[in-house]
């Protein structure tokens, strides 16, 4: 009690899933420094399942996950969720690669061993047609990791291939580290927000939220850019 009446409303506090959060969270609180510059962030990563009851137990003031699955989390009435980022999937692999020159078929792409983030049950039933079944059959991803940072690294330091939001992606990209190409027919990532209906109108979230769609305008401009040179 003498904590939260020090620090009042000087306290944001947020929970995510850490692909969520790796995508936006930085460049958000950035946008969001100047517009709130007293306030603590505090995130915590958390299954999408209890990071709810949190929310709605009032122990947190907002989630950050995929959209897919806000929507299908309950107490929907109760809560409110926002489309912050949509962005694309683009596979990686390291630079030299023999899957970055040639045909770009499913067969090809199964020659070589593959690692899934954590988001592979996001991905599984919306890839396209037949790939469920001949990656089934492929055995891939031969690895599921829980990060795409993990994913990556794997990447980067063997022949092993990978997708990833080209946010996640952007740094390795310009640093050389991965190379990269774009498969059409792969679902958009779609990041939101929730919070509790009657929050809504709070400055501090409001702001935060503002922040948070400031800075994915920014970056999906930014990877606007970045596709049209992998197209």
């Amino acid at each position: 009690m003498q904590r939260e009446t020090v620090s009042g409303d000087r306290e944001l506090k947020l929970i995510g899933g850490p692909i969520a959060l790796d995508m936006l969270l930085p460049s958000g609180i950035v946008a969001y420094r100047d517009a709130a510059p007293a306030i603590q962030v505090f995130a915590d990563v958390m299954p999408p399942f209890i990071a709810i009851e949190e929310l709605v137990q009032r122990r947190t003031h907002m989630v950050i996950f995929n959209m897919s699955t806000l929507e299908a989390m309950p107490h929907a009435s109760r809560l409110r969720f926002r489309e912050i980022l949509s962005d694309d999937f683009v596979m990686v692999c390291r630079p030299g690669h023999p899957i970055l020159t040639g045909p770009l078929s499913l067969d090809r792409l199964l020659e070589y061993p593959w690692t899934f983030p954590g988001y592979i049950h996001f991905l599984d039933g919306r890839l396209p047609d037949g790939w469920p079944e001949k990656m089934q059959a492929a055995g891939a991803p031969q690895y599921t990791l829980y990060t795409p940072t993990a994913s990556m690294e794997l990447s980067i330091i063997s022949d092993v291939l990978t997708i990833t939001p080209l946010t996640l992606a952007a740094a390795n990209l310009e640093s050389g580290r991965l190379a990269c190409r774009y498969i059409p027919g792969i679902p958009k990532y779609r990041i939101g927000v929730g919070i509790r209906r009657e929050t809504e109108r709070e400055p501090n979230i409001a702001k935060f939220i503002d922040s948070l769609t400031r800075a994915a305008r920014t970056l999906e401009s930014h990877n606007a850019e970045r596709l049209k040179r992998l197209l």
